[in-house]
């Protein structure tokens, strides 16, 4: 990371010392105007280095780290973080500090102090306004995602139950079934060329099918039945709404700050007149209207036949709330429902399908613990078919378990992750953290550097196994696992996320002698299925 302003300074000097030199050696008419004019250029050059060298002594800043007056520095993406904080911290560990943009930045990387900031939210921390009113299809209706206080907590209690162990066990055949379709798929196509899309097609039945009931087949590019179905049509334009808003519409926020602040400042009639925030707007509405009459209907089919409920996050949900009928009226149930399916969505489908992605390049890349992954699996199947896994099944799967952890640990489903300090009575390692300031947490640089792990940054398994046996240890024997967040907003799909994980890198193991990859490229796009 490179200081902004002494770039701009440096610059600005090195202008005023060229004019100065040129009139000095070509004096013309003008020529004490444009001395005068660079003496001023560099005067006030020498005055913004001094104020930029003060404004340093005097700022708080709780932490040691980079300085460069009040602009700061740059950090590009979380890699820029990354060599920042490894440049500025001690054996320790120690957060860093710094201005980024004029903003006071604390970054840090070390597992107790990530942890003690996740356990102090939402108290003490809250996420960017932007993205919360970019997740929500609603923003006067926030989702689990990024709700606080007695809302969040209302909704944890209702949502949270969806994704106990007890109800992921019942959504296993479905995934399973899902990933058979996915064996299916890659034979006929015999060579992958993006890996990752297929994935995600994958991924995508899961979760609209375990957070909905909604069973699209999008892998398999058919329905069921043939038949036509109108709610079927009503999911493929919400989940092509999701897409849109997040592979087009919020990308234009982020790298606009216009743009962003008239999202969070301005009143949403006068936002509108942007074009890229009235489609956002437009989308966001109809995404809404969607979701609430998908909800709305399921809802009138289980009041008339509770019995009818099935193991999915709709249905389960619906079914307590329901049973809650003083705290929860019906219209706040579609609301609270509808507000969560935008969330489910982004935060299930694309990390699970990354995730496997890098497992299975790190299988591609290590032919060792392929070998003793994929004869593990057929060893537990003795014969069967994939589809006939149970849970029980996946709990003997412990070297490909070993792998799937070993895969959270070096690529974690999010690398880092920005909060913002609410009050000032927050304190980390006896500092005081100022109200406003943005503290980035660096999960995979935690989980890797500042793991204290011999070789933390390599891939390898065989540290989550008890040596001389095939026993998974424990995992905080290990290190201190952040993939999935922690505190009390922990991920609450984890367990399923975990399960998809675990079955598809199984299943592709065990319908294929041999996974190798196309290239060298390290990015886990290409990947070569051969039977």
């Amino acid at each position: 990371p490179k200081p902004i302003a002494a770039k701009k300074r440096t610059m600005i000097l090195l202008i005023g010392f060229s004019s100065l030199c040129k009139q000095m050696l070509e004096p013309s008419a003008s020529g004490a105007v444009v001395i005068r004019i660079g003496a001023v250029v560099v005067a006030g050059s020498v005055v913004l280095q001094v104020a930029g060298k003060l404004f340093d002594v005097l700022a708080y800043y709780p932490f040691p780290g980079p300085r460069a007056g009040f602009w700061g520095v740059s950090a590009r993406g979380c890699s820029g973080f990354e060599e920042m904080f490894s440049q500025h911290t001690d054996r320790s560990n120690q957060p860093v500090s710094c201005r980024i943009q004029g903003k006071l930045n604390v970054i840090v990387a070390d597992a107790e102090d990530i942890t003690e900031i996740l356990r102090a939210r939402p108290r003490n921390f809250r996420r960017n306004p932007v993205f919360n009113i970019i997740l929500d299809p609603n923003p006067d209706i926030p989702g689990i995602f990024t709700a606080d206080g007695d809302w969040w907590k209302r909704q944890h209690r209702a949502f949270a139950p969806a994704f106990n162990d007890k109800n992921v066990k019942a959504m296993l055949p479905m995934i399973l079934e899902k990933a058979s379709i996915l064996i299916s798929k890659v034979g006929k196509l015999k060579t992958v060329e993006n890996l990752r899309y297929t994935l995600q097609l994958c991924t995508t039945d899961v979760v609209l099918d375990a957070a909905l009931g909604q069973r699209l087949d999008f892998l398999e590019s058919a329905t069921p039945d043939g038949e036509p179905d109108v709610r079927r049509e009503e999911a493929v334009e919400l989940l092509q709404l999701l897409n849109l808003r997040t592979n087009d519409s919020v990308p234009h926020i982020v790298k606009n700050p216009w743009q962003a602040a008239m999202l969070l400042f301005l009143p949403k009639w006068i936002a509108k007149a942007s074009s890229v925030l009235s489609t956002l707007f437009a989308r966001s509405d109809r995404i809404f209207y969607l979701t609430v009459k998908i909800v709305s209907q399921r809802q009138a089919e289980l009041k008339a036949d509770p019995a009818s409920a099935k193991k999915n996050v709709l249905d389960q949900t619906l079914l307590t709330l329901m049973a809650e009928k003083a705290e929860w009226p019906d219209d706040d149930i579609r609301k609270a429902v509808a507000a969560n399916v935008a969330t489910f969505y982004s935060a299930g489908s694309d990390t699970t399908a990354n995730e496997s992605s890098w497992i299975m390049y790190r299988l591609c890349s290590h032919p060792e613990w392929q070998d003793r992954c994929r004869a593990e699996v057929r060893s537990v199947l003795q014969g069967r078919d994939v589809t006939s896994l149970t849970s029980s099944d996946l709990e003997k799967l412990v070297q490909l378990r070993a792998c799937v952890l070993e895969t959270l640990r070096v690529h974690p489903t999010v690398d880092a992750l920005v909060q913002f300090a609410k009050g000032d009575d927050f304190t980390l390692r006896g500092r005081k953290i100022p109200h406003g300031t943005a503290v980035s947490l660096l999960f995979r640089h935690s989980q890797t550097v500042c793991s204290g792990l011999r070789d933390g940054t390599e891939w390898d398994p065989q540290r989550w196994l008890e040596e001389g046996t095939c026993r998974l240890r424990k995992e905080q024997e290990v290190t201190r696992m952040l993939a999935f967040g922690g505190g009390p907003r922990v991920c609450t799909g984890r367990l399923l996320a975990e399960a998809e994980l675990l079955v598809f890198a199984a299943a592709l193991l065990s319908a294929f002698p041999k996974v190798c990859l196309l290239t060298l490229d390290p990015r886990p796009d290409n990947l070569d299925p051969r039977p």
